[in-house]
């Protein structure tokens, strides 16, 4: 968001520049306790990340589990975004079942064709499970706070993973593993690197991380971004959009949440259900 409500409170100094600046801020989190500290600082949208999501994870609760209890815990000051897992319409109806107010969608639209990925990553996402995917922090283990890392489980992912405590944390000594561009620089890469690849990748693809959520299993094809099962998604995420009401920054006044599934909501997610390649023929 841009800007705090009509008649909320007064963001505090550490997030008070963001706002002069309209700045937008939307933090992950893995935890309420986490939440709570976003919003106590001013944040006024949170994304309540389950650990099914690709990429860095910040929490050890599934999502179904981790997003109810975030919005227990700050639903009354701020939006809630869930996110985890999240690929089609039927598990947005479930995000909106559990309180949240809309999702936040990563994997399904790396699997699109305007994304900036190789095309092996296309090929690896079309053919994985979501069983084939673990977390990690193998890749830049001198950042902790960006790990885990949830990737599939390549052959470097095979062989390190149990054995993080050895992975260097000073690379430039190590194999080159391939070469790619980096902020318009070519960049070499070497054995835990931690840059995804891109279309200007070249490289042992064995030896790369592979961004991905366990929501791969539900995902059969590359599809633009505007084809209609994202609108369709888009449509989901309106069907019980919260008011927010003036004042919601300091709890005088909430956001409009049911915490039922209600009748229309269903009968969109099953109309979301039909567009299941399995259902429908792909244009």
């Amino acid at each position: 968001m841009t800007g705090s409500p009509a008649g909320s409170r007064t963001p505090p100094p550490t997030t008070a520049t963001k706002y002069r600046n309209r700045c937008d801020s939307t933090p992950q989190v893995g935890s309420a306790d986490a939440a709570e500290r976003a919003v106590d600082d001013g944040i006024e949208v949170v994304v309540a990340q389950g650990w099914e999501a690709g990429g860095h994870t910040y929490g050890g609760l599934p999502t179904i589990v981790g997003v109810p209890a975030v919005v227990d815990a700050v639903g009354d000051r701020a939006l809630v975004l869930a996110a985890g897992g999240i690929t089609d319409g039927r598990q947005v109806a479930a995000a909106l079942c559990l309180g949240a107010d809309g999702v936040w969608v990563g994997t399904r639209l790396v699997a699109s064709r305007e994304a900036q990925v190789h095309p092996e990553h296309h090929r690896r996402l079309v053919a994985a499970l979501g069983e084939d995917t673990v977390r990690t922090g193998i890749f830049g283990p001198e950042w902790p706070e960006f790990n885990p890392t949830r990737v599939q489980r390549d052959r470097v992912v095979s062989e390190w993973n149990d054995r993080l405590a050895e992975v260097p944390t000073v690379r430039g000594g190590l194999e080159q593993v391939g070469t790619t561009v980096f902020q318009g620089q070519e960049t070499v890469l070497r054995t835990f690197n931690v840059l995804p690849p891109v279309p200007a990748t070249e490289a042992d693809w064995e030896e790369l991380p592979w961004l991905m959520g366990q929501g791969v299993s539900l995902m059969h094809d590359i599809r633009p971004a505007g084809h209609d099962r994202v609108r369709r998604h888009g449509h989901l995420h309106g069907a019980r959009r919260p008011k927010m009401l003036s004042g919601a920054g300091d709890g005088s006044a909430r956001p409009e949440r049911g915490r039922e599934c209600q009748t229309s909501q269903r009968a969109v997610a099953l109309r979301s259900l039909n567009d299941s390649p399995d259902r429908q023929d792909t244009a």
